[in-house]
C-alpha cells in the first residue's frame, strides 16, 4: 500500500498543482524527481516527508510507483479534474486546471517546495535523474545493497525493482526525528482504517 496515495491524495494533487504552476513545462519524469527531492529535504529538515509517497528503487531513480502508474496507465483519473495530462512527442506533460489550494500546506511545506523549485526547477528530467543517482543518495545505497546494477545489466528489459527508498535511513542518528516519523506514519495509517 502506498500510504501517501491512499491517505494524502489531496495534498499530492496540490503539490503537483503547485509544481505545475511554477515549473513549465513540467513533464512526468521531472515531476517525479521534484516530488522526491522535496520529500527527501523535508525528512532531512523536520523528520517527515510532505507527500508520504512510497518511492521504489528503479533504474532511473526513486519513483513513486502508484503515481507513476496513475499518470502512465490510468490517464490521471484520480488527479482530475484539477490536473490534465497531455501526451506529446517528449513524454507526458502535466498541466494544471486550477491553482493549488495553499491551505493544505504548512508554511514550512510551501518554503520547501519553493526551495526545491529554486534549486532544481530549471534542470531537465535527465539532470534530476543524475542528482538522484549521486553516490551519497538513498537510491544509490539501495542499488548497491541489493546489487541492482548487475540485475538490470543482466536483463536490459527490466528497469524496476521491488525495493523501496527508506527515508528513515536519513534519520539514523536523529532519534527525535525518527520517533516523529514513526508517530506521524502510525497516525496516517490509523486514519486510513477509519475511512
Amino acid at each position: 500500500m502506498d500510504l501517501g496515495f491512499t491517505a494524502n491524495l489531496e495534498k499530492i494533487v496540490n503539490v503537483i498543482l503547485f509544481l505545475a504552476k511554477e515549473v513549465q513545462p513540467l513533464y512526468k519524469t521531472k515531476l517525479i524527481k521534484l516530488l522526491y527531492l522535496a520529500d527527501e529535504q523535508s525528512v532531512k529538515d523536520i523528520g517527515v516527508p510532505i507527500t508520504w509517497l512510497k518511492y521504489k528503487v528503479w533504474k532511473k531513480g526513486p519513483v513513486p510507483k502508484s503515481l507513476f502508474e496513475e499518470i502512465s496507465f490510468y490517464e490521471g483519473r484520480k488527479l482530475s479534474p484539477a490536473i490534465t495530462l497531455i501526451k506529446d512527442d517528449q513524454s507526458i506533460r502535466i498541466a494544471n486546471n486550477q491553482d493549488p489550494d495553499l491551505t493544505v500546506f504548512s508554511e514550512y511545506e510551501i518554503d520547501t517546495l519553493n526551495r526545491t523549485i529554486a534549486n532544481f526547477g530549471n534542470l531537465s528530467g535527465k539532470e534530476l535523474i543524475e542528482i538522484c543517482h549521486s553516490g551519497e543518495s538513498l537510491w544509490f545505497k539501495a542499488v548497491k545493497e541489493h546489487n541492482l546494477e548487475q540485475h538490470w545489466e543482466m536483463d536490459m528489459e527490466i528497469s524496476t525493482s521491488p525495493f523501496n527508498i527508506d527515508f528513515k535511513d536519513l534519520l539514523i542518528d536523529q532519534p527525535l526525528k525518527s520517533h516523529l516519523f514513526d508517530s506521524v506514519k502510525e497516525n496516517i495509517e490509523f486514519s486510513t482504517t477509519l475511512s
